[in-house]
């Protein structure tokens, strides 16, 4: 589970494996969390088009991006709507740092195969881990998202599901069938349909404890 970190609730840290700090919503003040931070964690700096919040030019965008490659991010995000992408993506990836690739569509759920030509784009241009997020407007997206993760897990490192409030059945069975995480907030939700850290760790201790019957 990877938390993300507009507001910081160290306690909602704990729970996670991996964290999320939102660049473009943190402010300057990243630099001081990420050096804080005991969990690896990932640098997003999303951009105003992908749902973020950057108002800056788009190369110093990316240059932040690059620093936190070398301040120690386990991985970084970058869009695959990223201008030149496979030059950004092969100078994180100089640094020693993992590239996830990640693709937002807020107004639906594409069909399948649809989703399966974004990964093969995202493997292409050079991404450790795929991320795919769409819009949930009908409960059956949901089993798109997860058909996704279950036939591409085997072979790639894939992240997806369903964002909006119909969306939430795909954010906590998509690690359980092949996900390399899910996201939930430390406090209060940077995406539609996003769970609080703590209710995400006690389902799947309910999940965990039923399995075990």
């Amino acid at each position: 589970m990877a938390v993300a970190t507009p507001n910081v609730d160290w306690r909602a840290i704990d729970q996670a494996d991996l964290v999320e700090l939102r660049m473009d919503l943190i402010g300057p003040a990243w630099r001081r969390l990420a050096s804080r931070c005991a969990k690896p964690w990932i640098a997003c700096n999303r951009s105003r088009d992908q749902g973020g919040a950057w108002r800056g030019r788009e190369e110093n965008r990316i240059r932040r991006l690059l620093e936190a490659a070398g301040m120690g991010a386990e991985m970084v995000d970058i869009e695959m709507s990223a201008k030149n992408l496979r030059d950004q993506v092969q100078k994180i990836r100089e640094r020693g740092v993992e590239c996830l690739i990640s693709y937002h569509d807020f107004k639906g759920t594409p069909p399948l195969e649809e989703l399966r030509t974004i990964v093969e784009k995202e493997v292409e241009a050079g991404a450790n881990i795929c991320k795919v997020v769409t819009f949930a407007n009908q409960f059956q997206d949901n089993l798109t998202t997860l058909r996704l993760v279950s036939e591409l897990s085997r072979n790639n490192r894939v992240v997806c599901f369903a964002m909006g409030k119909l969306g939430w059945v795909s954010r906590i069975v998509s690690p359980l069938v092949g996900a390399d995480f899910t996201y939930a907030a430390t406090d209060k939700a940077v995406a539609s349909g996003q769970l609080e850290a703590d209710k995400l760790a006690a389902i799947y201790k309910i999940i965990e404890e039923a399995s075990q019957r």
